[in-house]
């Protein structure tokens, strides 16, 4: 990222009006600047965390249609462990 001038000076030390001038818009214009920079960057942010939603839920719908299915209910045991005998 470029770097930004830095303004160091104080209007008190400005000689004329037109200098004061263009020291304010010079503020102005590195203001806006950073403003835009900011408002691009949450709308990255943004778009970035859309994309994250997204991925979890195709994840989430995947891994939930390759599930294992649950056990089917076995036949009745007896106590020691073996299948009762049908009648």
């Amino acid at each position: 990222m470029p770097r930004r001038p830095h303004y160091r000076r104080s209007f008190g030390k400005l000689n004329s009006a037109d200098e004061q001038i263009k020291f304010a818009r010079d503020q102005f214009e590195v203001i806006a600047q950073l403003k835009q920079e900011h408002e691009d960057r949450i709308e990255d942010l943004k778009a970035e965390l859309e994309a994250v939603k997204l991925l979890m839920g195709f994840e989430q719908r995947l891994s939930s249609a390759t599930s294992p299915t649950p056990p089917q209910a076995s036949r009745p045991q007896s106590r020691s462990g073996l299948p009762l005998r049908e009648k």
